[in-house]
């Protein structure tokens, strides 16, 4: 299965890379864009059919969003960003897929934090050996 976000889903990961998820980050949105709350809303609702008109105005308010990415999902959402990226399961079952999608995720993240802190570790271990030799050479 191939999940990719609905370009709702990705309107509102517009929202949410340039003004975050804290409270008034919405009203930020709607102000930059000039439209009203809820018409906002339904745009970032699954199923709500959002028109060229809107995605013009958002590439339009957005420069550095990709159209291709906004349009149809693939690539990233910045303009010049090479890095690789996965979309998050959207589908009708999204209760168990999407929560078993962060899961995945979040042990991945665990994994990498568990390598970091053992390469931090032995480098604690280089850096201390390093001293003492300074430490002997000088005497």
């Amino acid at each position: 299965i191939i999940y990719i976000m609905t370009l709702n889903k990705r309107i509102e990961e517009i929202k949410i890379y340039y003004f975050g998820r804290k409270r008034g980050s919405h009203k930020k949105f709607i102000e930059k864009l000039d439209v009203a709350s809820n018409t906002a809303s339904n745009w970032m609702t699954d199923g709500y059919n959002v028109g060229k008109t809107v995605t013009d105005r958002l590439l339009e308010a957005f420069p550095d969003v990709s159209a291709g990415w906004l349009l149809t999902g693939e690539g990233n959402m910045l303009k010049g960003d090479n890095t690789p990226v996965e979309s998050v399961p959207q589908t009708d079952d999204t209760s168990s897929n999407t929560e078993a999608w962060y899961r995945s995720k979040i042990d991945q993240l665990i994994e990498n934090n568990t390598q970091l802190a053992d390469a931090n570790a032995k480098l604690a271990q280089v850096i201390a050996s390093t001293n003492n030799t300074r430490r002997l050479i000088k005497n």
